[in-house]
């Protein structure tokens, strides 16, 4: 008896008036998702044309430092050149100091080397002088 009963329930279930009143439910779900569609369209579109704007807003806002863009990088490249070219001065100064305190040691002991040779030269003149005497007494010795 149960699925008779059950039978004849889904049977008046699939009566006019029952199908009838379900489709009319289903419109009107299926009116409130298309509201809900175009109201999430509506968002979305105020959505991006917000970021649209912004974007715009942002063009505006570089757009004149644009024009000067191609300026700074060539200030930047020549800036870059010179820097290198500041680097080898530098290191060609350093270079030329370093050969200056060489060549400063190098005439220092020379002075002194030759503080030595004219020292010894004096000495040696000395006995130069010495010998060329004592020779020339000799001689005037024997030449009586």
């Amino acid at each position: 008896m149960e699925t008779v009963e059950l039978l004849q329930a889904k049977v008046n279930s699939l009566d006019v008036a029952t199908l009838d009143q379900v489709e009319a439910r289903l419109q009107s779900v299926l009116g409130k998702v298309n509201e809900i569609a175009k109201h999430k369209a509506t968002v979305e579109d105020a959505d991006t044309q917000s970021k649209v704007h912004q974007l715009y807003a942002l063009v505006q806002e570089w757009s004149p430092l644009a024009s000067t863009l191609p300026e700074v990088v060539q200030r930047l490249v020549a800036v870059r050149q010179l820097h290198e070219q500041a680097m080898q001065f530098g290191q060609l100064l350093t270079h030329l100091d370093t050969t200056q305190q060489m060549i400063a040691n190098s005439l220092k002991d020379n002075v002194t080397l030759l503080t030595q040779v004219q020292k010894a030269m004096k000495e040696n003149l000395a006995a130069v002088e010495d010998n060329f005497a004592s020779i020339n007494s000799r001689v005037q010795k024997l030449a009586k």
